[in-house]
């Protein structure tokens, strides 16, 4: 059977044109992604025939790579095209989830059903949820999982009476104390690290907003009514090995280490 065409987004299009254009192999592109370099850039380092004092670019990329993180290649060297239709079969079984809870033919039950706000970024209302609960005191996995972070607290939210801006304001003051913390609204993903940063994520299409940054809290759009809310978003996001990979919207990508990656995973993909 023909595979179904997934639209790939433009930033991640743009590693797909320079793995072509500079003979990159799939683990190359994830090497340069995570190292945080830019692909549309890429030609300027990849002259050495003409500067023979540089590594051909596969080869800087590689040892470049082993250097900074101490192993030969990344954990997934899967190609761009296989993580986006990774991501479009998890998106398609979460709407599938979904649908089922509303038939009522949902299996599962416990505090972890809470997609009944919109989708970040959507700006109608609500979808009517019956329950305003709050479930907190879970602990994520320890952190030594997840290549050194704190322990971190994860808390889940539910009702459509929640505050976007008063759990963005929560998270940082998390941030600032250097306290761990997830918390879940939603499709929405509030995230503080023990490095002092804090974000506002959206699982579903995977896009990303710093809300601090080593304690200190920078600006952020948000509109947010009774029944409707709409995020400027900065970027997309993705988790690659122990690494989180920050795109904002010109096009780099921003590597950070130490976030609580296996935590996080949980979360994104519930």
């Amino acid at each position: 059977m023909e595979r179904k065409q997934v639209r790939i987004p433009a930033h991640l299009q743009a590693w797909i044109d320079a793995r072509k254009r500079h003979r990159l192999t799939d683990a190359q592109v994830q090497m340069a992604r995570e190292l945080g370099m830019n692909p549309k850039k890429l030609g300027k380092i990849d002259n050495h025939r003409q500067e023979p004092w540089k590594l051909p670019l596969p080869q800087f990329i590689e040892e470049s790579y082993e250097k900074r993180f101490g192993r030969p290649r990344p954990a997934d060297a899967s190609s761009v095209e296989k993580r986006v239709r990774r991501d479009e079969a998890r998106k398609a079984a979460r709407r599938a989830e979904r649908a089922a809870k509303r038939s009522g033919s949902d299996p599962r039950h416990g505090a972890a059903e809470t997609d009944d706000r919109p989708s970040a970024g959507a700006s109608g209302p609500p979808s009517g949820a019956a329950e305003d609960r709050r479930t907190a005191g879970a602990s994520c996995p320890p952190a030594d999982a997840d290549g050194g972070a704190s322990r971190v607290d994860f808390q889940i939210l539910c009702g459509k009476d929640q505050s976007i801006r008063a759990e963005v304001e929560h998270i940082v003051v998390r941030a600032q104390a250097r306290e761990g913390r997830l918390v879940e609204l939603g499709a929405l993903v509030f995230l503080a690290t023990d490095t002092g940063d804090a974000w506002l994520l959206d699982r579903q299409d995977r896009l990303a907003t710093y809300l601090a940054r080593d304690g200190v809290p920078l600006p952020f759009g948000l509109a947010e009514s009774d029944e409707r809310f709409a995020i400027e978003w900065e970027g997309t996001f993705e988790l690659a090995g122990e690494s989180f990979l920050f795109t904002d919207r010109e096009g780099p990508v921003r590597t950070e280490h130490g976030y609580p990656i296996r935590a996080l995973r949980i979360a994104l993909d519930r």
